[in-house]
């Protein structure tokens, strides 16, 4: 098995002295910090206070969150995993011919994201996979597979039209496929097929009451049930690779730029500076984070689509599509590459207005469960738990007080 490396935000409460009466001031700095990697820093400890504050120092400016880690799993293959997914708590990837005339598709599952089983193989090469109404659905060449437990899947053909089909989603009741043409289902076995455009379609997506799917010349296509659609203008004469929906909008890449739209009609389109919009091959939304994967293996991040990140510099191995579940994102690739985010969440500290107490942020996902700890003395590395709690909300505040007899306080959080 391999360990899951745990993501740790650490925050520093130092007393500076006294403020007014009865109150005391307090400098809050807030640091990410890998925690495994902290403690490897450890050997260094000899050098006691500087040794501490070196520590401090390079992990501040060596990550900002659980986006910036991003750990290489091993996956058994080598082949191409072309799509993934998250459902029924469990991660569900699927591996792709090479050339897409050939055969041989293959799934993998995963419920931490960390440690892969391969399932067999079947007849198909599959591009996707997506999970709704109790089982998993993977689509491709030729060729769509289905599972009730991701472990025993049933293959069959795309007939009588064919094709292929790069993208698959499920939303209000139905699994939307789209590529040569739209194929829609409500259980996964009975389709029906739909060829709204002659363009090839890439990706699809769902929300504020719509199926809003991309592709090929600037093809933006819009439907309510997933029967009946309808084209967009979307501004671009050029390919749009990929799509998804979150924070009350869609987001979508293409050789033009980053395209947003709050209701999928009206759309604007603006440079990506940290990127080349053109390489973006898929982007999925999770826990209030945008991630977007490209082809020589680059990983950027956004809150609302127009300002990017770059957490994951390219090393020339193509990542083909990412998934958002369990706390974390896993992207997958060329070469059997599997890659997983540091857990997804953030810790922060603010003053109370009028007595100068202090608060805890703790901002992560939804039911969730989380640890916060405290310390007064790094370099001994004791700590102390402060509070356990599962998310109820997207941030969670606790009082953290006043103690002016403490010089130093410590936070850090970890999940799980």
């Amino acid at each position: 098995m391999v360990e899951a490396e745990t993501q740790c935000t650490l925050i520093r409460v130092a007393s500076m002295g006294s403020e007014s009466a009865g109150h005391r001031k307090y400098a809050l700095t807030g640091l990410s910090i890998c925690w495994s990697c902290y403690r490897r820093s450890q050997t260094f400890r000899c050098f006691g206070f500087y040794c501490v504050i070196w520590i401090l120092f390079q992990a501040a400016n060596s990550f900002g969150d659980g986006l910036d880690l991003w750990y290489k799993r091993p996956s058994g293959t080598t082949g191409f995993l072309g799509g993934i997914c998250f459902g029924n708590g469990k991660f569900v990837g699927v591996r792709s011919s090479t050339s897409l005339s050939a055969t041989n598709g293959v799934f993998f599952t995963s419920t931490n994201g960390s440690d892969w089983t391969q399932i067999g193989g079947s007849t198909g090469g599959y591009l996707a996979v997506s999970y709704g109404n109790g089982r998993f659905v993977a689509i491709g060449n030729q060729h769509m597979a289905i599972s009730n437990d991701s472990s025993n899947w049933t293959d069959y053909s795309i007939s009588p039209y064919g094709g292929i089909y790069w993208a698959i989603t499920y939303a209000a009741g139905r699994f939307v496929a789209v590529g040569s043409a739209i194929y829609t289902s409500v259980g996964g076995t009975n389709w029906a097929y739909f060829r709204p455009s002659t363009n090839t379609l890439y990706s699809v997506a769902y929300g504020s009451g719509l199926f809003v799917a991309v592709g090929d010349a600037g093809t933006i296509l819009s439907s309510t049930n997933g029967t009946n659609w309808s084209s967009v203008i979307s501004g671009s004469t050029h390919q749009i690779s990929s799509i998804s929906y979150g924070n009350g909008g869609f987001v979508a890449f293409g050789a033009s730029g980053v395209l947003t739209s709050i209701d999928g009609i009206s759309w604007s389109t603006q440079s990506l500076l940290v990127a080349n919009p053109a390489l973006i091959n898929a982007v999925q939304f999770g826990n209030r984070n945008f991630i977007a994967v490209e082809g020589h293996g680059a990983i950027i991040s956004s809150i609302d689509g127009s300002a990017w990140k770059t957490r994951r510099l390219a090393d020339n191995q193509l990542l083909a599509a990412v998934a958002y579940g369990n706390g974390s994102f896993v992207a997958v690739g060329n070469s059997g590459e599997i890659l997983q985010s540091g857990p997804v969440f953030s810790l922060s500290l603010q003053r109370q207005p009028g007595d100068g107490s202090l608060e805890i942020a703790l901002t992560g996902e939804i039911g969730r469960s989380y640890r916060i700890q405290v310390s007064t003395n790094l370099i001994d590395n004791i700590w102390a738990d402060f509070a356990t709690l599962t998310n109820t909300a997207e941030t969670v505040l606790l009082d953290a007080g006043t103690t002016p007899s403490i010089p130093e306080r410590y936070y850090r959080a970890s999940s799980p």
